[in-house]
């Protein structure tokens, strides 16, 4: 086994052993597993239990699950893309042009190759 190997396998087993419990929580989860759900309802009511008499509390909670909402997630999206695609503008000036090339997007001035610059280059007879 190469040195490359040995140093880039743990970390992908790690990342794969965390895949797979993240799956199997996934699964525990979707089927109602009793045991999980009755350990879930716990922690809630627990944590309900600490935070019901402050009122900031809960108006911080409030605002922390208003943030996760689906229609600030959604509204937060739409920012990046047209904050993206206005700084994508302008990146690109009049002198460079978006162009692909075996594939891939790239952005800049496209290569010539050599037998259009052949007007370029002069060769000199004696």
């Amino acid at each position: 086994m190469s040195a490359v190997a040995r140093r880039t396998l743990p970390p992908l087993a790690a990342v794969t052993a965390a895949a797979f419990l993240l799956a199997l929580l996934l699964v525990l989860v979707r089927l109602r597993w009793a045991p999980l759900e009755s350990a879930a309802h716990g922690a809630a009511a627990h944590l309900n239990s600490l935070v019901a008499g402050h009122a900031t509390v809960v108006s911080v909670v409030k605002v922390v699950t208003w943030l996760g909402s689906n229609g600030v997630l959604w509204t937060l999206t739409g920012l990046a893309v047209v904050v993206l695609v206005i700084r994508t503008t302008m990146l690109i000036t009049p002198n460079q042009d978006v162009f692909r090339r075996g594939g891939r997007l790239r952005l800049g001035l496209p290569r010539r190759k050599a037998a259009d610059r052949s007007d370029e280059t002069a060769t000199v007879t004696a």
